[in-house]
């Protein structure tokens, strides 16, 4: 008897020894991924990986697209703007991508952001490809009138429209608001858009009452879906 209690002891003290390397080693990871000096430099090989095996997927370009505008890429974000035009031209997805990107490439070039005339040449270049003559504010007017019964592009227009007219917000925010007495929420059947819709109005607007208003919509409409129920506290 005392034999194997002296077993079972070791085998437990083995055990809880490599419990504790285990911990040590998800921790040092943990450290390593919380630290990260470059974190854009970091993600860059996953996208590339992405942008070869999954090239006809919406969010491949719309992450490359993100990436490329933080670190600052023009040509390679306007590159991943008509990939997403090429695949998806009608999406609320593509439209906001659009928009961004175009905004912010339009903002650095007028502030001689891109040092090369060849960068700058090329940039004037696909954005007139992509606005057609069009304002950015205009361009967002009118994907708006034409998706004007949908409310993923509504989300998304709006979303823009505090862009690229911030002088509008009122005017935008009546526009997100007044699809609350529309038939639109039934008929929307991604619940990402609806999530969306209530972070652009608690992030984006900052009003803390429409966005309660939005939820409530939400509750009626789908009371069922985990999304939209009280926070209960936990025991």
């Amino acid at each position: 008897g005392g034999k194997k209690n002296k077993n079972r002891d070791r085998k437990r003290g083995a055990d809880a020894a490599k419990d504790r390397e285990r911990e040590k080693k998800e921790a040092e990871e943990i450290e390593k991924l919380e630290n990260v000096e470059k974190p854009l430099d970091e993600v860059q090989k996953p996208l590339e990986l992405l942008q070869v095996h999954a090239m006809d997927m919406i969010q491949t370009h719309f992450l490359a697209c993100e990436v490329y505008l933080r670190k600052e890429k023009p040509l390679l974000a306007l590159r991943s703007v008509h990939r997403l035009r090429r695949i998806a031209p009608t999406s609320p997805i593509t439209h906001l991508c659009t928009v961004k990107a175009v905004h912010q490439v339009t903002q650095s070039r007028a502030t001689d952001g891109y040092a090369a005339e060849t960068t700058k040449s090329v940039v004037d270049t696909l954005v007139q490809q992509i606005l057609n003559g069009k304002s950015l504010a205009d361009f967002n007017a009118d994907f708006l009138k034409s998706n004007s019964n949908s409310l993923p592009h509504i989300i998304a227009g709006v979303e823009c429209m505090l862009l690229v007219a911030p002088k509008d917000k009122s005017k935008a925010l009546d526009l997100i608001m007044s699809t609350l007495s529309k038939d639109m929420f039934t008929n929307c059947n991604e619940r990402r858009y609806l999530q969306d819709g209530h972070r652009v109005l608690a992030e984006s607007f900052k009003d803390a009452s429409a966005a309660d208003k939005w939820k409530s919509k939400c509750l009626a409409t789908f009371p069922l879906d985990p999304a939209w129920q009280p926070q209960t506290a936990s025991a």
